[in-house]
């Protein structure tokens, strides 16, 4: 959603919450941009803190599980 430097507000293997606060990317302004999961999972990657990124950059893996509901719509 932003440029800038990341930083994880989560740890590979942590379950997430769609829309959870899972990074933040700092802007060079200072402003601090929140990036959301956009599904219900397990982190399985996470890029580096501080890493640059820009708009579009992939920074996480989530991997959606059978011990979670899936999203709606999603099927097996």
């Amino acid at each position: 959603p932003a440029e800038g430097k990341l930083y994880g507000r989560v740890k590979i293997g942590d379950k997430v919450e769609k829309g959870q606060t899972i990074a933040v990317i700092c802007t060079e302004n200072g402003e601090e941009v929140k990036v959301e999961a956009t599904l219900t999972g397990l982190v399985r990657g996470l890029i580096r803190d501080a890493y640059p990124v820009t708009v579009g950059f992939k920074i996480a893996d989530i991997e959606i599980s059978i011990l979670f509901p899936l999203p709606d719509g999603a099927a097996w």
